[in-house]
């Protein structure tokens, strides 16, 4: 039996796939009128991206390949195994970032959505869109069962079958885009697509760091460099970052498949969601392919025509009736900044922002079509291709400076440039000279590595998946349009081949290593059960960063936009010893400190009020008993004896709108021992706000 496949049918299947983490998101996080709107607005723009237009039915039928049914199972066979060495159902080896994802995924499955985390004061805020849909049903079989060990079991099989789901889609895409016809010019296409990697291998040699490289704890080809850059494989991609990679991969692969920018805002839209990184990437790629395609509708005077399809209904529903959510969404994550400029905003402000934002990008729209309108009128000139050339040449050059200057252009980097990209770059210029992504993806390749946003090397990492994959993509291309014919191709083909497929065999380490690390460690450790399991809660880190977002009570999201998370917030300050985590017990935390006082912060996002604070006093060496403990907050000062270990305080705080400072203060002096310069020794558990029927207002418990 076989399976007719085109890109038509493809693509509605990849687009469901990238619309439904947003319309969870959508119907999840926001209010119910909101939801309704935004919903509404994706679904109608999912919809207008379904109909087949019917200029392209024939292209269509031209690019569509055959596949027998043992074949497609095969292929997801394939996409099922790959995601599994990953590590996504929780039932095998899993690399060291799972120490993160599982707590994120755990928590977006037991806890209320929005998840805000009241043991911290913040909120999770964090690119979480891939893993929504299985944390949906996980979700909903915890609420059916009343057990989250049955909902965490249900939501990794889903999220192994989801990321596989994925997987098989950019397959059977990178499939129709190379036109993939036969047996063997399929399996060339998945090779390239499993195996493609820079030279890390080598790298690791001309650096000297074989040993860091292969120790047993680490056992990971890409952090060889010394400049501290990584440009991951595919494969890295998927075991380590498979929330970042996956719907990016689909998204790209469709972007190279559109015809026009009709629906490229729900490709970004889609990117944007599970990862805002590649997302800078694709937009980059976008930005040149609609600069070429404005300019060749010029060529034929039909620029307005160009910038309807442009501000197309798919778009545009987009634009107004999902983007400002998740733009609202991501401004609360620290990494941007722009939480403190953004705290206290009125809804009415936030809106007006983004309004003058989208005016502004599409004057720039319009800027940019009026330069490739004048380029189409000048173009045919003698004078305007070596001016051209000229001026590529400048900004080359004046980007090599620039970056000399700084003090980035340097061997280290240059061989970090080469090895990662430059060898493919070089092999595959000739066939894609004329291509302007390739260009694209070459300076973006060499910028992206010199900024930085967070607290890690994540941008590199992350923006430069897009413009990796299409070398990936230009050289599946290249490497299935010789298979049956390089006989007859010409000897620099022939040599370009030979080295394409001798870089592929060379990169090759770098994903059969990430391969072998897990297989190491389950022989080792004689269990496929290595999953990262330590820790059951972001809520026990005290990492804020790249994760989540303090004060979000005060953040426009959170205050108007989405479902209501409560009116308080309650976190660590500071203290003459930093706050650190000593046991969870029952959903609580113990904090120990010495010293003369702690600092909490108390968020009220209503009018003022009083609470009841509570929290157990367990002081260490009883026979420095009795303790007198003095706490301030606004203007009410009150004192409390603690006089046997375990003893439970509670007392009425009274609260400003807004911010509030609890002092609590030792006022004893004793030391425990001569010399010992420690005036106290005390653990602070669960401190938590109640409310007048003894309600956890803000604290430790889970919601």
């Amino acid at each position: 039996m076989r399976i007719e496949l085109n890109d038509t049918k493809i693509r509605r299947f990849a687009f469901l796939y990238i619309a439904l983490p947003l319309l969870v998101f959508l119907v999840g996080f926001l209010r119910w009128y909101y939801a309704l709107a935004s919903g509404a607005a994706l679904v109608a723009a999912v919809a207008l991206a379904w109909q087949p237009r019917p200029a392209n039915r024939k292209k269509a039928r031209a690019r569509a390949i055959t596949i027998s049914l043992p074949g497609l199972l095969a292929l997801l066979g394939v996409a099922l195994l790959w995601c599994y060495l990953g590590g996504l159902n929780g039932l095998y080896y899993q690399s060291d970032d799972w120490v993160i994802r599982n707590p994120i995924f755990r928590d977006l499955i037991t806890r209320r959505w929005p998840v805000v985390y009241g043991e911290n004061g913040a909120a999770l805020v964090y690119y979480i869109g891939f893993w929504l849909p299985a944390a949906a049903v996980g979700k909903i079989t915890c609420l059916v069962t009343g057990s989250t060990a049955a909902g965490w079991l249900v939501g990794r099989q889903l999220l192994w079958l989801w990321a596989a789901l994925g997987v098989f889609l950019a397959m059977l895409l990178l499939l129709l885009l190379t036109r993939a016809d036969t047996a063997r010019r399929k399996v060339v296409a998945l090779l390239v697509f499993v195996f493609f990697s820079g030279l890390d291998i080598i790298g690791a040699a001309c650096d000297g760091r074989w040993n860091r490289v292969f120790e047993t704890t680490r056992l990971h080809l890409e952090w060889w460099s010394s400049t501290g850059l990584q440009f991951s494989s595919v494969t890295t991609c998927l075991f380590w970052v498979f929330n970042q990679s996956v719907i990016p991969w689909v998204v790209m692969l469709c972007f190279l498949q559109e015809p026009d920018p009709r629906n490229y805002l729900l490709l970004g839209l889609g990117c944007l969601c599970c990862g805002p990184f590649p997302f800078v990437g694709l937009v980059v790629c976008m930005a040149v392919r609609w600069f070429g395609w404005v300019l060749s509708a010029a060529r034929g005077g039909a620029v307005r025509k160009a910038l309807g399809r442009t501000a197309s209904p798919a778009n545009l529903l987009l634009l107004l009736g999902v983007a400002p959510f998740l733009a609202a969404y991501y401004l609360c994550n620290e990494a941007l900044g722009l939480q403190t400029l953004l705290a206290g905003w009125p809804l009415y402000q936030l809106a007006a922002a983004y309004l003058l934002a989208c005016l502004a990008g599409a004057a720039a729209l319009a800027a940019l079509a009026g330069v490739a309108a004048l380029a189409a009128r000048v173009e045919t000139a003698r004078w305007f291709r070596p001016l051209l050339c000229g001026a590529a040449a400048l900004l080359a050059l004046g980007i090599g400076v620039a970056l000399w200057r700084a003090g980035d252009l340097t061997p280290e980097f240059l061989l970090f440039y080469l090895l990662e990209a430059g060898v493919y770059l070089l092999l595959l210029w000739r066939p894609c000279r004329k291509n302007p992504l390739f260009y694209t993806a070459l300076f973006s390749l060499l910028l992206i590595p010199h900024f930085e946003i967070g607290s890690t090397g994540d941008f590199c990492m992350r923006a430069s998946l897009p413009a990796l994959f299409l070398l990936m993509v230009y050289t599946a291309q290249f490497l299935v349009a010789g298979v049956g014919r390089l006989r007859q191709a010409r000897p620099g083909a022939k040599l370009r081949y030979a080295g394409l497929v001798c870089a592929l065999c060379v990169g090759a380490c770098t994903p059969l290593l990430e391969v072998y690390r897990g297989l190491y460690h389950v022989a080792t450790e004689k269990t496929l059960l290595l999953a990262q399991d330590g820790v059951v809660s972001m809520g026990e880190y005290d990492v804020i960063g790249n994760f989540m977002s303090r004060d979000y009570l005060q953040q426009p999201f959170y205050t108007d936009l989405a479902r209501p998370v409560g009116q308080y917030a309650l976190r660590y300050l500071g203290g003459a010893y930093p706050a650190e985590r000593q046991s969870r017990d029952g959903g609580t935390l113990s904090y120990r400190w010495s010293g003369q006082s702690l600092v909490l912060g108390l968020y009220n996002a209503g009018a003022a009020a009083t609470v009841q604070f509570e929290l157990t006093a367990e002081p260490l060496g009883v026979q420095a008993l009795p303790y007198t403990l003095t706490f301030a907050c606004q203007d009410a000062v009150e004192n409390v004896t603690v006089t046997q270990p375990g003893q439970q305080i509670t007392l009425p705080l009274p609260l400003a709108a807004g911010d509030n400072t609890l002092t609590i203060t030792c006022n004893a002096a004793q030391v425990d021992a001569p010399g010992d310069p420690r005036s106290l020794y005390f653990t602070f558990s669960a401190p938590r706000l109640l409310a007048a029927d003894g309600s956890v207002l803000a604290g430790t418990g889970r919601e």
